[in-house]
């Protein structure tokens, strides 16, 4: 029951759980998603599933040193689909992660840039997120950084 905030004006303002599809696009949504700000991790009617929850620092961590210590590398984690520049991944590890972009003032990124949400931290903070991209210099590496909550990302969750 988190709620849908398509104005641009009341998403910047909001001071609670909100959720948009990239460019309020329904149709890509049924693709890339949904992208949410970061108040609706904490969120206490739950935002992973029944027996799922959210990942944590040591989720990410172990997930990075898991593929290079595999002999995976990132690309293993993409989607076959949903690239606008031309890149294909592999998704051998089948975790599907899709380049849904982000959403700030605007949107950007979609179909070169993977953002979810790192994990929860204190409401009104700067949240840390992981970031995944492709460019014309390859892929980049999982980053971890902190973002203002105003920002919209992807949210992984994970089976207990």
């Amino acid at each position: 029951n988190i709620p849908n905030v398509t104005d641009v004006n009341q998403w910047n303002a909001l001071f609670g759980s909100g959720w948009r599809y990239y460019d309020n696009n329904p149709i890509l949504g049924q693709t890339y998603g949904k992208l949410y700000n970061s108040f609706a991790l904490n969120d206490p009617r739950g935002l992973a599933p029944e027996d799922w929850r959210l990942p944590t620092e040591t989720d990410w961590k172990i997930l990075e040193e898991g593929l290079l210590n595999s002999g995976m590398n990132l690309t293993d984690a993409f989607s076959k689909d949903g690239w606008t520049n031309g890149y294909v991944g592999t998704n051998s590890t089948g975790l599907n992660f899709y380049p849904a972009g982000w959403r700030d003032v605007g949107c950007g990124g979609l179909g070169s840039q993977i953002s979810y949400w790192a994990y929860q931290s204190p409401i009104g903070a700067s949240t840390p997120y992981v970031s995944l991209d492709f460019d014309e210099n390859g892929i980049g590496a999982l980053v971890n950084q902190s973002t203002s909550w105003i920002m919209g990302f992807s949210v992984r969750c994970i089976r207990e």
